[in-house]
């Protein structure tokens, strides 16, 4: 199974990051100082979360809520921007009695799952079809 590994020379102290590989093989050696190559384990970073993709709500002092069409829409005068991270949206949703498109987003078909699939002509009526179509021209 392919792999990405971070290594560090034992000897020189050169370090690789993210070597691939598709098999981890049981030595690795370092071809400028001919040392053993040692395997480091390190936390990965946690991908910070996009601006762009965050929520955007504005709220005016008596605590009513309008939604822009887009997140970078600038602020209306007298309305505070409240930027919703993933984590909070279902309980945002909830108390709000509103539905977030982007998480309930069905990746099946739509409404036109219960319709039939069209029935595509069979091999051979497609080949009697041409030779009809064609009879005379060749």
């Amino acid at each position: 199974m392919p792999k990405y590994l971070d290594l560090t020379c034992s000897k020189c102290g050169v370090e690789v990051n993210d070597l691939f590989v598709m098999k981890v093989p049981e030595r690795i050696i370092h071809l400028e100082c001919d040392a053993e190559m040692e395997q480091v384990y390190r936390p990965r970073p946690k991908v910070p979360i996009l601006e762009k993709n965050l929520a955007v709500v504005f709220r005016d002092a008596q605590g009513r809520i309008r939604y822009p069409g887009r997140n970078d829409a600038p602020t209306p005068p007298g309305y505070e921007r409240v930027t919703i991270p993933p984590s909070q949206m279902d309980r945002f949703c909830r108390e709000n009695g509103v539905v977030h498109e982007a998480s309930n987003f069905n990746r099946g078909r739509g409404l036109d799952d219960s319709l039939p699939s069209p029935q595509l002509p069979s091999e051979r009526e497609r080949f009697e079809r041409f030779r009809r179509s064609t009879q005379g021209v060749f």
